[in-house]
């Protein structure tokens, strides 16, 4: 098993990229983490679907990480670097499975440290494919959640006439369908349709609670 040494991860539920990163961020300092490298279709596969990795990779990578804490070292129990030999994902698996980009000298590193390794048998099963949300900028995505708990707040403090409201404003129809209204909301906040309406009235409101 190859390790690679001394990089910096920052784990969330997307793998954002680093200058995206936030300085309020959990960015953790790695001693050391195992390395796999994988085929590029392989490597496609982790990063668009929600895979279910076999249980024989988990035994092989348990406890092989470490990072540094306040002069210590603490093991992380199942995380390890993937790489095609292009790109390199880290990956942090507990009760839900989370993801890290590399700095991008530090990437550089370990593509260049993959050089002389050969493809790893890796096992994995896809669960299902990841929302569109991979595609978005951090900030939009923020974004996008902050929208998406403002409009189930409003669901769910069931403010009926605010809802008809907003769903006149954005497109001009009239409607007491509030079934309708929620689903066409709630679909076109994922497709991005009205994100930038919706972030102009949240603005406008709260200018006039104010």
């Amino acid at each position: 098993m190859s390790y690679i040494y001394d990089i910096l991860l920052n784990f969330h539920e997307e793998p954002y990229d680093f200058y995206e990163w936030n300085k309020n961020d959990n960015i953790i300092n790695i001693k050391k983490i195992p390395l796999f490298k994988i085929s590029h279709q392989k490597f496609i596969d982790v990063i668009n679907n929600n895979v279910l990795f076999h249980l024989d990779l988990l035994e092989k990578i348990k406890n092989k990480t470490e990072e540094y804490t306040n002069r210590r070292t603490r093991t992380i129990m199942y995380a390890f670097l993937l790489t095609d030999g292009i790109s390199v994902l880290a990956i942090n698996i507990n009760n839900k499975t989370l993801y890290s980009k590399l700095l991008l000298d530090e990437e550089s590193e370990v593509v260049n440290a993959s050089k002389r390794l050969k493809e790893s048998c890796i096992k994995y099963e896809i669960i299902s494919p990841k929302n569109s949300i991979i595609n978005k900028t951090r900030s939009e995505n923020e974004l996008e959640s902050k929208i998406i708990d403002e409009l189930k707040s409003m669901i769910r403090k069931n403010n009926v006439d605010e809802l008809k409201y907003i769903y006149y404003d954005f497109f001009n129809i009239k409607t007491d369908d509030i079934d309708k209204i929620k689903e066409e909301l709630y679909e076109k906040i994922l497709n991005g349709d009205i994100i930038n309406q919706f972030a102009d009235f949240l603005k406008l409101k709260k200018c006039i609670k104010y």
